[in-house]
């Protein structure tokens, strides 16, 4: 009878997932018991070395919570399957250690798709997992991967809790205040998922009018609770479960020392829920609006200009503006105009004069007092700046 040591906490959906594969997998054998191990924090080398001496087998050990985790490895009397990504200093290891890992990025540009087809979001953000983890990372990269087609920064928030959980969600809702409307934010997981919408709410962020989020894991109980109840992309992790307990099987036969072996589901899809939904052609009319304000903001445009360009009226290209923005159309134009004033100053050696009437400011006058409104200082202080 071969004794196997399985030890992770149970509180994730992908946790009890892959718990659940592994207990299938030794249901299918006569030759496992399973000895189930909740607290891995609590787990060291030196009780580790004493269990492998008076019995076990293997063992499956999540990555995540696991302080000793490298001592562990290093010294293991019996072979070790890992549930997590390799961590750096493991990477010349000796011991007998297996890895089943995620295939991260792929979940990452998975979701990425999936927003590519709800249609052109002003802006794409990720907000990582409070430890950075590593899967999290993993997340973050294929994501960036797969939109970077469409020439848009993607927006990262890192923040940890280390100056606790207030802080971080006040910063993440501000945060949340800064993306261009209509945003894809996807969440380094469904805990996660339900911050951002929690503090969405606190911002008074319409989701998913003007903001779509999606989670990874599907935990369909915390996904339901949220407000909107959260998309989520769901991976098949208690077949990954099975292939970590056949990986430990064949490692405990002795026909492996060290291997890695990434899972890529077959069956990953999107749970669609509340929190995502198509961009409306409002959105589309209010990025055409605001594209030709910028290619155009050196030529005195005007509202009148803008509505015959897109051919509408200018009561619903307000309505519009007032959807998706906290300005005016009006007041988008003149932010834009001043931004140009600005970058020729800091770009060119023209006088002032000369960049007012260039940026369509006749009045020098009239332009000192809007520029120092819009940027807290003088022109000329700007000037000095190059």
């Amino acid at each position: 009878m071969k004794n196997i040591l399985v030890s992770m906490h149970p509180y994730g959906n992908a946790q009890r997932q892959f718990l659940a594969g592994v207990s299938y997998y030794a249901n299918t054998r006569n030759d496992w018991a399973l000895h189930f191990d909740p607290s891995p924090d609590r787990l060291t080398a030196e009780s580790f070395a004493r269990d492998g001496e008076t019995g076990i087998s293997g063992a499956i050990i999540c990555e995540t919570g696991v302080p000793d985790l490298e001592s562990i490895l290093v010294y293991s009397p019996v072979p070790v399957v890992v549930f997590g990504s390799p961590r750096e200093t493991l990477a010349a290891t000796h011991s007998p250690v297996g890895w089943s890992m995620s295939d991260d990025e792929g979940i990452g540009a998975f979701a990425a798709e999936h927003f590519t087809s709800l249609g052109t979001f002003r802006s794409y953000a990720f907000v990582a997992d409070p430890l950075d983890s590593g899967w999290s990372r993993g997340h973050c990269r294929g994501f960036k991967t797969r939109l970077k087609h469409l020439a848009k920064d993607i927006s990262v928030f890192t923040r940890p809790t280390g100056e606790g959980n207030v802080a971080r969600r006040c910063a993440l809702s501000s945060w949340l205040k800064t993306l261009a409307k209509p945003a894809a934010v996807l969440a380094a997981n469904d805990i996660v998922g339900a911050e951002v919408l929690a503090c969405a709410r606190a911002a008074r962020i319409a989701v998913p009018d003007v903001m779509s989020v999606i989670g990874i894991g599907n935990d369909t109980l915390l996904d339901e609770l949220s407000r909107p109840p959260l998309t989520s992309v769901a991976v098949d992790h208690e077949e990954e479960g099975v292939n970590a307990a056949r990986l430990l099987q064949r490692m405990m036969g002795g026909r492996m020392k060290v291997h890695r072996q990434i899972f890529r589901s077959k069956s990953m899809k999107i749970v669609e829920r509340e929190s995502t939904r198509a961009v409306a052609p409002a959105a589309h009319l209010v990025e055409s609006a605001l594209q030709y304000i910028s290619d155009n903001a050196a030529k005195g445009l005007k509202v009148a200009d803008v509505v015959a360009h897109l051919r509408v009226s200018r009561r619903l290209l307000d309505m519009r503006f007032k959807q998706y923005h906290s300005e005016t159309l009006g007041e988008a134009i003149m932010r834009l105009r001043l931004d140009e004033v600005r970058k020729r100053l800091l770009t060119t050696s023209l006088s002032v004069p000369k960049v007012a009437v260039t940026c369509g400011f006749p009045n020098v006058r009239y332009l000192r007092k809007l520029y120092r409104a819009r940027f807290g200082e003088e022109i000329e202080a700007t000037r000095h700046i190059t």
